[in-house]
C-alpha cells in the first residue's frame, strides 16, 4: 500500500500545482441532445404542450469568471411540434408565430449571474429574447447537468437544463388569449460540444452496450455514468491526461483512471481537505495551508461525507491512509467518487503544494513496456525520470498504479 500511497500523493499534487485555470471554452449546440419545450393551457382544463425540433447556436463557458460566459440560441419557428399537423400548420401562420414573415426566434445573453444552490452553481442568464418580430428581456435559470466524453470518446460535452416563463401576449401574439394561455411555461434543456474537439481525449469510450474492440477502442456495458473512458494504447491515454491537465479537467482526469489509483487518490483528496478544515492535522495541516475550509466542508456534505466522519481518521493520518480497509471505506462512503475527486481536485488548484511536483506529465511518455494488461513507462522531464503506469479494462487502456 505504501507504493500506491506514494504515487497517489505524487499525483494528486501534481494535478493540483500544475493545472492551469481553465480558460474559457466555446461549445456548439448539439441538436439531436437538445430540447427547447413550451407548455400553455388550454380552456383551463389541460395543459398542451409543444416543442421546437431545430435548435441551433452556441455557449462560451469561463469556469474561472462564470458571470462572462455567454449564449446564443437560435430556434426554427417552421419546425414546431405540438403532436398534431393541423394545429402546427396554425401555429406557423400568422394568428401566431407567423413564420413566413419571422421565421427564426433568437436569444443572446446580456448577463450572466451564478448562484450557489443546495443542487449546485445555477446560472440566472439574460438576455435579448425575439420573437414575432419583437425584442424584449428574459431571464432563463439554467443548472450544469454534466460534462466529459461524448459517445465514441471524439469530442467532450457540456449539458444545461432550465426554466423560463414569458407573457406571449409581450410578443404581439394576442390572438385567442384566454381560450389560450398567454403565460407560456419554458423548459430547456441544452447540451453542447467544445468547438476544439481536436483537444479532446482521443478515441476515449463511452456509452458503450456490449464488450468489444470496435475500430480500435474498446467499451463495456457496465461503464458507469459518472463516464469512464479508456482508450486503444498507453501512449493515447497518457495524451489524454496531459490535455486534461493542460486544462485543468479534472472530471476528464479522474474517468481515465482506474479504481485502484482512484480510490487512494480520494483518500489523499478526503485526508488533506480534512486537514483544512481540522486542528488535529499534524503534517498534513502545513501541507493543506490555503485551501478553502468552507468550500471543502460543502463539498463533504454534497458527497455523503460528514466531517465528524472524516475527523475519525485525522488521529493518524498517514497510518489510516495506508490502511486499505479505510481506503475503501472513504471510496465507498462517497456517493460519486469520480465526481467527488474532480470537485476537491479543482478547489485545490493553485493551493501551496510542493512545487517539485508541478513538472510531472508535462514530460515525455518513453520507453513503454506492454505485457498483458499491464503496462509501464518512464515520463522524462528536465529534472529526470518518473514511472508511471497503465492497465487494460474493458473500457480500454486507463492509468494505473506502477508495479
Amino acid at each position: 500500500m505504501t507504493k500506491r500511497f506514494t504515487l497517489a500523493l505524487t499525483v494528486l499534487l501534481t494535478i493540483s500545482a500544475s493545472a492551469r485555470p481553465a480558460r474559457a471554452d466555446d461549445f456548439a449546440i448539439d441538436n439531436s441532445h437538445s430540447s427547447i419545450i413550451f407548455g400553455v393551457s388550454h380552456l383551463g382544463y389541460s395543459i398542451t404542450y409543444g416543442r421546437f425540433n431545430n435548435v441551433s447556436g452556441t455557449f462560451t463557458l469561463d469556469a474561472k469568471g462564470p458571470e462572462a460566459s455567454t449564449f446564443q440560441v437560435a430556434l426554427d419557428v417552421a419546425s414546431i411540434d405540438t403532436n398534431d399537423a393541423k394545429r402546427d400548420e396554425h401555429l406557423k401562420g400568422p394568428d401566431f408565430f407567423n413564420a413566413g414573415e419571422f421565421p427564426v426566434i433568437t436569444f443572446k445573453s446580456t448577463k450572466v449571474a451564478p448562484r450557489k444552490t443546495e443542487t449546485g452553481i445555477m446560472l440566472d442568464v439574460t438576455g435579448d429574447l425575439t420573437m414575432h418580430g419583437v425584442t424584449k428581456p428574459i431571464t432563463l435559470e439554467l443548472q450544469k447537468l454534466g460534462e466529459g466524453p461524448g459517445p465514441g470518446g471524439n469530442d467532450f460535452r457540456t449539458g444545461f437544463s432550465g426554466t423560463a416563463k414569458l407573457r406571449r401576449s409581450d410578443f404581439g401574439m394576442t390572438n385567442m388569449v384566454g381560450p389560450v394561455g398567454d403565460e407560456v411555461a419554458i423548459t430547456i434543456s441544452i447540451e453542447g460540444i467544445r468547438k476544439d474537439a481536436a483537444n479532446a481525449a482521443p478515441n476515449a469510450t463511452s456509452d458503450a452496450t456490449t464488450e468489444k474492440k470496435t475500430g480500435g477502442t474498446y467499451s463495456n456495458a457496465s461503464s458507469p455514468s459518472t463516464g469512464e473512458a479508456g482508450f486503444e494504447s498507453p501512449e493515447k491515454c497518457f495524451a489524454a491526461v496531459k490535455v486534461a491537465i493542460e486544462r485543468g479537467d479534472m472530471t476528464a482526469f479522474c474517468s481515465y483512471m482506474t479504481d485502484e489509483i482512484r480510490q487512494p487518490i480520494i483518500a489523499n483528496l478526503v485526508m488533506l481537505g480534512a486537514a483544512a478544515i481540522s486542528d488535529e492535522a499534524g503534517e498534513l495541516r502545513e501541507m493543506a495551508a490555503g485551501l478553502p475550509a468552507d468550500e471543502i466542508s460543502a463539498t463533504f456534505q454534497k458527497h455523503g461525507l460528514t466531517n465528524q466522519y472524516v475527523d475519525s481518521l485525522m488521529q493518524n493520518p498517514p497510518t489510516s491512509l495506508r490502511d486499505p480497509a479505510n481506503v475503501k471505506k472513504l471510496n465507498d462512503a462517497v456517493t460519486n467518487p469520480a465526481s467527488f475527486g474532480a470537485e476537491m481536485l479543482t478547489i485545490m488548484e493553485g493551493s501551496n503544494f510542493p512545487g517539485k511536483f508541478s513538472g510531472a506529465f508535462r514530460g515525455e511518455l518513453r520507453d513503454v513496456a506492454v505485457s498483458g494488461d499491464k503496462a509501464t513507462a518512464q515520463v522524462v522531464t528536465s529534472a529526470g525520470a518518473s514511472p508511471i503506469g497503465f492497465r487494460k479494462t474493458a473500457q480500454g487502456w486507463k492509468l494505473d498504479v506502477h508495479y
